[in-house]
């Protein structure tokens, strides 16, 4: 609940900014336009205006003054448009899940917005210094051709304003983006353990921490450090061909590896004593079925 109003509320302050950006552009625009009409027909018109010496002067003095104001002008209208692109993109991508960015992102963007919106302040101020020592002047006596130009007053003082609440809702705006990353940062932390059940002794004799670290030594059927078994000895020293005559006369068709199987089946803890194949003796069992008589 809280995050959603606190999305909604920088959702509101972004789009008001961008609203407010829009209009200083607007104001810079105009604010250019004048400074060029002045510069292009305000000496002529004072020429042939009938104004006393000392409004004379001062109007000369003016428009002397907001010629050569033009960076000004340019740097507030610059920053402005500026503003504009960065809060739409970030409105954006809270609204749009394909333009989406995370928080770290958003607060760049809030910083450089801010940066914009300083210098459009700047700029704004530095050209209500320069404007208002005249202002009174200008707007009790003004030639009804120069009327557009005094209004350059009430166009900078509205720039000012502008620039002023956009710096303040951008401010803000990047506040409330610097306490929602502190925040999850926080709840990344809180939740950085999380205890299992075998931790909390409820695994049920079961470990869940931490599995079983397997054997360094790999098992194999050879251990030379163990002696021959009794029995392995036995089989090895008795004669090959007992267990193929007492198989063949009890009929049996087990041979005679299926029967020593069985004894060595325990273990075998040496090596095979195998011989060449020219020296082994043939250990065929008999198989009575074959060498019946056939009947003719």
């Amino acid at each position: 609940m809280v995050k959603g109003l606190t999305a909604a509320i920088s959702a509101g302050f972004r789009t008001v900014v961008v609203i407010l950006a829009i209009v200083g552009a607007g104001l810079g625009g105009w604010a250019l336009h004048i400074i060029d009409d002045a510069g292009i027909r305000g000496g002529t018109i004072l020429e042939m205006s009938r104004l006393d010496e000392e409004s004379e002067k001062k109007w000369q003095e003016f428009l002397s003054s907001i010629v050569g104001s033009n960076a000004r002008i340019w740097v507030t209208l610059t920053a402005n448009v500026i503003v504009v692109f960065i809060g739409t993109f970030s409105i954006l991508s809270q609204r749009a899940k394909r333009l989406t960015v995370s928080q770290s992102i958003l607060l760049s963007l809030d910083v450089g917005a801010k940066i914009s919106a300083t210098a459009a302040l700047v700029a704004s101020l530095s050209l209500v210094l320069i404007v208002a020592p005249f202002c009174k002047t200008i707007e009790s006596s003004p030639p009804p051709e120069l009327t557009a130009t005094a209004l350059l007053c009430y166009v900078s003082k509205g720039s000012l304003i502008q620039a002023g609440v956009s710096w303040i809702l951008i401010t803000t705006t990047s506040m409330i983006t610097l306490v929602g990353i502190y925040r999850r940062l926080r709840e990344k932390k809180s939740c950085s353990f999380e205890p299992t059940a075998s931790a909390l002794g409820m695994g049920g004799g079961y470990q869940a921490v931490a599995p079983a670290l397997p054997r360094t030594t790999i098992p194999t059927i050879y251990d030379p450090a163990k002696p021959l078994p009794e029995t392995y000895a036995k089989i090895s020293t008795a004669p090959k061909h007992t267990s193929s005559v007492a198989a063949s006369a009890s009929g049996k068709r087990d041979s005679v590896i299926s029967e020593s199987s069985t004894v060595v089946e325990g273990e075998i803890s040496g090596p095979l004593n195998l011989e060449k194949p020219d020296m082994v003796k043939q250990m065929r069992p008999a198989r009575p079925w074959s060498d019946a008589p056939r009947k003719g």
